[in-house]
């Protein structure tokens, strides 16, 4: 008697093996393939106008106030302090004062 339950527990086993199958091939089926995702080009954000008062400290080259300065046309509203001594700055960056000059024409 012990061998026809065997054989019947594994002739369930296809079974629910072989409907497992179906039914992942039906759900795949009624599935709708993904559409592609349209990108979203977002205009970069920038927090600062030219009226904009803007205090950075610890500028180490000021090419960070000189790129902000280039992209509002002004440096009128903007300070910018560095932690370096001004000799101690030119030692360091070998372009710090190209920024100032750029940054103070403008």
């Amino acid at each position: 008697m012990a061998k026809p339950k065997r054989v019947r527990n594994r002739a369930l086993r296809v079974i629910d093996k072989i409907k497992q199958a179906q039914h992942a091939q039906a759900k795949a089926k009624a599935t709708p393939p993904k559409q592609p995702t349209k990108q979203v080009v977002r205009k970069p954000f920038f927090p600062y106008t030219p009226s904009s008062t803007i205090l950075l400290i610890g500028e180490g080259n000021f090419s960070f106030a000189h790129s902000i300065a280039t992209r509002l046309g002004t440096a009128s509203n903007i300070v910018a302090t560095a932690y370096d001594s001004e000799l101690v700055a030119r030692q360091k960056y070998i372009d710090v004062d190209d920024h100032i000059q750029a940054f103070e024409k403008l």
